[in-house]
């Protein structure tokens, strides 16, 4: 028969083991933890190497930082880890159109895979593509834990690269056909969302989707900023000038089906290209010049307008009913076209 000795400390394991799991899964690091909790640094150090035991006020307070219940914190059921349930799927029903458990068919094809991610950047002034990788893989509890890991192009002081790390969890819909991801950085104070189409795939694994997404915007002027997202099995080349780079920039557009494209940018295009060797680029261009409705636009800045000295409540006015005959989208939809362009793509290039 195990000690008492024995048991306590398998038990004080269990508890590291749990608050560490936690802190994992949901980008906790201990300075954060011991900002939330209260507890010293270096005392919560040596509760999560083993080197002091836990008091039940320390628990009380890892439990509140960690937004769980303390007794599921301190809950001894061997061969099992808690998760925080604040930041994953268990609050989601798992029926015949929500899928969270990743033994139902729905989830083949997608755990185990790791993607490369391109978006543009939130700050307005920069043309650059961001990358990062997303990793899909099964969590204890077998859910489909997500990793997000950007690199954001900077370095710190000491000539690190910055990166931003995202977890969270998966559910797919499938009366809605789509995947849902939630993805939290607790270190920043951060949530994004990320929606793509699902398919059912079963002996294959998917190779690319465009996703929507919902993020805050980066630099000082933060904003809820929605825009796409390619995802990918194929690394894009991103040097300057490069057909992968200039393919991924007109997918990641917030284009519809119509394109609208200025008179100025167009002919620059066309001097651009006039003496390419591929004759066919020459022949689309030259249709799209003969199909193309020409028509006079005009375009100014918003901030132009608010400089008019007229009432403010007239300013308003006008531009609501200016914006009301404009020529932007009511909406942006990822139709299936946009993941065909994307596929055809990427098959492509990677045809031996």
């Amino acid at each position: 028969m195990e000690s008492n000795e024995g048991f306590y400390i398998k038990y004080e394991k269990k508890v590291m083991k749990n608050i560490r799991h936690i802190m994992q899964e949901h980008g906790i690091t201990q300075k954060i933890l011991a900002e939330n909790s209260g507890i010293n640094q270096s005392t919560l150090s040596k509760l999560l190497s083993g080197k002091a035991s836990f008091t039940l006020e320390h628990i009380a307070k890892i439990a509140r930082a960690l937004n769980i219940d303390a007794a599921d914190l301190v809950s001894f059921r061997p061969g099992t880890v808690i998760t925080n349930t604040c930041f994953s799927s268990h609050y989601i029903p798992e029926n015949d159109n929500l899928v969270c458990s990743i033994n139902r068919p729905a989830f083949k094809g997608y755990i185990g895979n790791k993607y490369y991610l391109y978006f543009y950047s939130t700050i307005s002034s920069e043309a650059k593509l961001i990358h990062g990788e997303l990793t899909l893989s099964a969590s204890d509890e077998n859910r489909c834990r997500v990793n997000l890991e950007i690199y954001t192009g900077k370095i710190d002081v000491s000539g690190t690269p910055i990166r931003k790390v995202y977890t969270g969890d998966m559910v797919i819909s499938i009366s809605m056909g789509s995947c849902y991801c939630t993805l939290t950085n607790a270190e920043i104070g951060e949530l994004c969302f990320l929606s793509f189409h699902h398919m059912f795939l079963f002996s294959q694994d998917i190779l690319c989707r465009i996703g929507a997404v919902l993020t805050t915007s980066s630099g000082g002027n933060r904003r809820p900023t929605l825009h796409r997202m390619v995802i990918s099995k194929y690394e894009f080349n991103l040097d300057e000038d490069s057909e992968d780079l200039h393919f991924l920039k007109g997918q990641l557009k917030l284009n519809s089906s119509r394109v609208l494209i200025s008179k100025k940018e167009f002919q620059a295009l066309l001097k651009k290209y006039a003496s390419d060797s591929d004759v066919s680029l020459k022949k689309f261009f030259s249709s799209f010049q003969n199909l193309a409705e020409q028509e006079e636009y005009y375009e100014i800045e918003e901030s132009t307008l608010l400089g008019i000295n007229i009432p403010v409540g007239t300013k308003i006015n006008g531009i609501s009913l200016l914006r009301e005959a404009s020529t932007s989208d009511k909406y942006n939809k990822i139709s299936s076209k946009c993941d065909e362009f994307l596929f055809e793509y990427i098959s492509s290039r990677t045809k031996d």
